[in-house]
């Protein structure tokens, strides 16, 4: 019995997270797919029916508002280094310029390449 269960989870694995995913998988014991399914729901809690997990399962909630303070404290700190980033690009941006060029010569393309970056950064999170 446990071989089919560890199958049926490594399938549940393989799809979307979704609150009732998330409460399948506590009511079964799948551990992997409950933690999975827990980051998922608590990056995402804005578009996901949280309601549901009030009415099934207060010990879910208690764990998903855990996670969810934590994703927060993450993102804080994310916010806070991508606000330094751009806070010392200007100074990034003229040392990092070639000796004997002109400010003007190629600044735009140093510039697009450093914001690049700061903008990957922010789609990431």
């Amino acid at each position: 019995m446990l071989d089919l269960k560890s199958e049926c989870e490594e399938f549940l694995l393989t799809l979307p997270c979704s609150v009732e995913r998330l409460l399948q998988a506590k009511q079964h014991g799948l551990q992997k797919q409950c933690a999975r399914c827990l980051q998922e729901v608590a990056r995402n809690f804005e578009n996901e029916p949280i309601e549901a997990i009030v009415e099934a399962s207060p010990d879910v909630l208690r764990q998903l508002l855990l996670v969810m303070q934590q994703c927060q404290r993450e993102r804080a700190a994310k916010a806070q280094e991508l606000e330094a980033q751009v806070r010392d690009l200007p100074s990034v941006l003229f040392y990092s310029l070639p000796k004997g060029c002109r400010p003007d010569e190629r600044i735009d393309g140093l510039a697009k390449i450093k914001l690049q970056d700061v903008v990957a950064q922010i789609k990431f999170r």
